[in-house]
């Protein structure tokens, strides 16, 4: 769960993970736990589980359902340095529908991580491999580790404001 808020509470979780390490720093017992670095690459082939809390509501926001279909992690490149794991672009095939991620899990639960589903703005679907055409939709994700959420409501707002300032923008033009 600290790799990725999906797998937080997911059960049956089966699959090939393949791990690289470029650099493994462990303090000596009595150490800071945040004094642990780690800076290498994962990802995971066939895939299966349970849907977690997040995975759910990720799967019934894009309209897909997980059941029988696997799942593939890209190889992606993390930092775990000061408490702190970050990566750029955790991309998860879910079937053949892109689910990114980015962003930063604290080893204190905390979670400022974003989310970018496998549909654009303009309600087109992205398939895995191919070029999208529009910017796909971006949603954080709210709460902790723990109880991952996503936060539709900013996605809303965000929205408005973006329309807002089009309409404001033609009206400009207009004069």
């Amino acid at each position: 769960m600290y790799v990725n808020p999906v797998f937080s509470n997911a059960v049956n979780v089966s699959g090939v993970a393949n791990f690289d390490c470029e650099k493994l720093v462990i303090p000596l017992p009595g150490g800071n736990t945040n004094d642990i670095e780690v800076i290498g690459t994962v990802s995971i082939d066939q895939l299966r589980l349970q849907a977690s809390d997040l995975l759910g509501q990720i799967l019934s926001f894009a309209g897909t359902g997980s059941q029988g279909q696997n799942i593939t992690i890209h190889p992606t490149r993390f930092v775990l340095q000061k408490g702190v794991l970050q990566y750029d672009d955790m991309q998860m095939d879910v079937g053949s529908s892109p689910i990114n991620f980015s962003g930063a899990v604290g080893l204190d639960k905390s979670l400022k991580m974003t989310i970018t589903l496998p549909y654009t703005l303009q309600g087109k679907t992205v398939r895995a491999g191919r070029e999208s055409a529009g910017q796909r939709i971006a949603l954080a994700i709210k709460g902790t580790v723990d109880k991952p959420q996503l936060d539709v409501g900013k996605l809303l707002q965000e929205q408005a404001v973006e329309k807002g300032l089009e309409l404001l923008e033609g009206m400009m033009k207009k004069r």
